[in-house]
């Protein structure tokens, strides 16, 4: 076996030099993995979002659900509001249109590819997946709810809570629900027999 020695006075074989670096690539070739996995996963959720919920009309009738659900639940704290289709009114002439963008629904599907696109069996998945899921169309009926408010009572500002406050807050809740489900994943791995339930990457 070739060896080196150093000028420390320490001896470095071949593969210990040659460690870090195939350590490294491997390390590259998973990164890519990952990314081509969710491209695809995420092209083709949009796609059939696109697709079967346009024209079935299922994301239309979410949308009228989000919008009953925000009249209900404005109503119950005593602030106007009733539901029309995908429009929330209030007695001021103030309404929202909950859109298919609107419904959480591309940001759910943008995390269910990121986790499927994960080195992990469907079994260790299925959990995250579910609870995931369900974290973020929450998280996104609490942003419609906040947005609603903030036009009835501080109109000046509903631009900004629609555009750039909700739009971020969605984004920090889906990356905080693929890491906590990544955290979920890699314990119960540790926590089972350790390997046996990593899927084979060729």
């Amino acid at each position: 076996m070739y060896t080196e020695q150093m000028a420390s006075g320490k001896t470095y074989t071949a593969h210990s030099l040659a460690g870090p670096l195939i350590s490294r690539s491997r390390r590259n070739r998973s990164v890519l993995r990952f990314c081509l996995l969710f491209a695809l996963y995420a092209t083709c959720f949009i796609g059939l979002v696109g697709v079967v919920g346009v024209y079935t009309g299922l994301l239309e009738t979410f949308s009228e659900f989000l919008a009953v659900v925000t009249g209900m639940v404005v109503n119950a704290f005593g602030i106007a509001a009733r539901s029309t289709g995908i429009l929330v009114i209030h007695n001021t002439g103030f309404a929202i249109e909950i859109t298919y963008r609107c419904t959480g629904v591309l940001q759910a599907a943008f995390f269910i590819s990121a986790v499927l696109a994960l080195p992990y069996s469907f079994r260790t998945k299925k959990v995250p997946l579910a609870t995931g899921t369900l974290v973020i169309l929450a998280a996104n009926l609490i942003r419609i709810l906040a947005v609603y408010l903030v036009g009835v009572f501080a109109f000046p500002w509903v631009r900004l809570a629609h555009d750039v406050v909700g739009e971020l807050f969605m984004i920090v809740v889906t990356v905080l629900a693929w890491r906590v489900g990544l955290r979920y994943m890699e314990t119960r791995l540790h926590r089972d027999a350790p390997g046996s339930d990593v899927a084979t990457v060729p």
